[in-house]
C-alpha cells in the first residue's frame, strides 16, 4: 500500500535515515534559536551525515532539496484542500488521502522542524481516519469520509515513529506540548498505535509483520513493509515492551529477507511467504 512513489518519497528515505540516527542517540544539533522559535521560523535541526565518501555528489544540499519538496507538498497536496491531509490528486480515486500519506507527511514535517503542520496533519488524521481500535482507517475521500477501513501496517509504524520523535522534541523543549482533539499527546498516540499493532493482528504469532490488521502475516508478508530499525526504537519506547517482543519481529524480518528465493541475486519479491517462497506458489 505504499502509494507515494514520487521523488518526495526518495528524499524522505534519506531524511529518515538521518533523523533516526540523530534522535535514537538523543543528540539534536542545530536547534532553532529562541527568537526564531518565537516567530515560527524553524531551521531543520538534523544535519546530513558527514561521511559522504560513498554518496554520489549532488548539485545542492540535501536540506535545500528536502525543504523545497516539503514546501511544494504542503502547497500542492495539503493547503489546496479543505481537509488538511496529504491528498493524492492523480490517484485511482483522485484527490483522496491515505494513511501512508499521513506517515510521510509527518516524517517530512518532523525533518523540516515544522510543528504546525505536524500537529495539523495528526489532528486531521484523528478527526477523519482514527478508528476505535486505535489505528487509522487507510483511505478517505477528498471531503474526509472513510472509503476503506482497516489499518495499513506501514502507515501505522511510520506515524508511530514520527510521534515518538515528536514527543522527544517536546521533552527536549524544542517543540511545544500538544494534544490532539481527543486529548492524546504525541507519545500517547504512539503508544496507542504500538499496542494496536500487537492487539489487532498487524503482528502475528509474536513475530510476523502482517501488511494490514488481520491480513497476512503468518501466511504471507510484504518485505517492503519491514522496518526493523523502527522496531528497535519501539522496543526502547514501548511501555508494554515486557509483553511486546520487538526483537523477535526484527529477527523474523531479517530471516525472511535472507530466506527469500532471490537472496543470492540481491533481489526480493514484494509478496512472499515468511519462509521466503513466492506467495501463492
Amino acid at each position: 500500500m505504499r502509494v507515494l512513489t514520487s521523488s518526495s518519497a526518495l528524499l524522505l528515505s534519506a531524511a529518515l535515515l538521518v533523523a533516526s540516527t540523530a534522535l535514537a542517540s538523543q543528540s539534536l544539533r542545530g536547534h532553532a534559536a529562541a527568537d526564531e522559535k518565537a516567530t515560527g521560523k524553524f531551521k531543520p535541526f538534523f544535519l546530513p551525515y558527514t561521511n559522504t565518501s560513498a554518496i554520489p555528489r549532488v548539485d545542492q544540499d540535501y536540506h535545500d532539496s528536502l525543504k523545497a519538496t516539503w514546501e511544494g507538498l504542503k502547497a500542492r497536496n495539503i493547503d489546496a484542500y479543505d481537509v488538511k491531509l496529504v491528498h493524492r490528486p492523480r490517484s485511482e480515486t483522485p484527490n483522496d488521502a491515505v494513511s501512508e500519506g499521513v506517515g510521510y507527511g509527518l516524517l517530512l514535517a518532523l525533518y523540516s522542524n515544522d510543528q504546525e503542520y505536524f500537529s495539523l496533519q495528526l489532528d486531521n488524521a484523528e478527526k477523519h481516519m482514527w478508528n476505535y481500535r486505535h489505528f487509522h482507517d487507510w483511505r478517505v475521500n477528498e471531503q474526509g469520509s472513510v472509503q476503506a477501513t482497516g489499518a495499513a501496517t506501514d502507515a501505522e509504524q511510520d506515524i508511530a515513529l514520527a510521534c515518538i520523535f515528536a514527543q522527544h522534541l517536546v521533552d527536549k523543549g524544542v517543540w511545544e506540548s500538544h494534544r490532539t482533539p481527543q486529548g492524546a499527546t504525541y507519545g500517547e498516540r504512539a503508544q496507542q498505535i504500538l499496542d494496536a499493532m500487537w492487539d489487532t493482528g498487524m503482528i502475528q504469532d509474536g513475530k510476523f509483520l502482517a501488511p494490514a490488521a488481520g491480513w497476512g502475516g503468518r501466511d504471507f508478508v510484504n518485505p517492503g513493509y519491514f522496518a526493523p530499525a523502527f522496531y528497535k526504537i519501539f522496543k526502547d519506547f514501548d511501555a508494554n515492551a515486557y509483553k511486546h517482543d520487538w526483537t523477535a519481529v526484527v529477527d523474523q524480518c531479517y530471516a525472511s529477507i535472507l530466506a527469500n528465493v532471490g537472496e543470492d541475486k540481491g533481489l526480493i519479491p514484494d509478496w512472499m511467504t515468511p519462509a521466503g517462497t513466492f506467495y501463492g506458489q
